[in-house]
């Protein structure tokens, strides 16, 4: 992602993005900048990169509160859907960790966008609360999420399948 095309203010947005990234997201100027920039930071990420950029986003994500970034955090985890870096267990885990709170990190779920470019995102977000939280007594509404979750798993296991028998054809 990262070449010589990248605009004066892009490559200032990927410094940001890789060393500053919780004290960009606490400004709301330079902040709301990084929405639309979050795909090609990760793309433009090596995997310590990444990994820091994550912990630094979820920290301050939780430290400002996640209903205020909500946006943020749905533009992240599409980012992270689309990237390389998308069946990276370990990064959707620094976020669910990061929120730690377990009725905040069903609600993060709910903020993740359901659009087909954020669902694997979504999914392997899911993945952990439902390993996390399966076994343990779920109120109805957290009942409906495992299974918007399981949901999501079986519509892109569909996916695959077809996607395999199209190619073996």
């Amino acid at each position: 992602m990262f070449s010589q095309e990248m605009s004066f203010i892009d490559t200032y947005k990927l410094l940001f993005f890789q060393h500053f990234l919780d004290l960009t997201i606490k400004d709301e100027e330079i902040g709301n900048d990084l929405i639309g920039f979050y795909s090609t930071g990760i793309n433009c990420s090596f995997e310590n990169d990444i990994l820091k950029s994550t912990r630094d986003f979820i920290n301050a994500i939780a430290e400002i509160g996640y209903m205020a970034k909500s946006e943020h955090i749905s533009s992240y985890l599409k980012g992270l859907s689309i990237s390389n870096f998308n069946n990276t267990e370990s990064l959707y885990k620094i976020i669910f960790d990061g929120i730690g709170i377990r009725k905040d990190q069903f609600k993060i779920f709910e903020i993740i966008h359901d659009d087909k470019e954020s669902r694997l995102g979504k999914s392997n977000f899911g993945k952990i609360l439902k390993l996390t939280y399966s076994s343990t007594k779920l109120s109805a509404e957290e009942k409906a999420i495992i299974d918007k979750i399981n949901e999501i798993i079986a519509e892109l296991e569909n996916e695959k399948q077809e996607k395999k028998a199209a190619e073996d054809k």
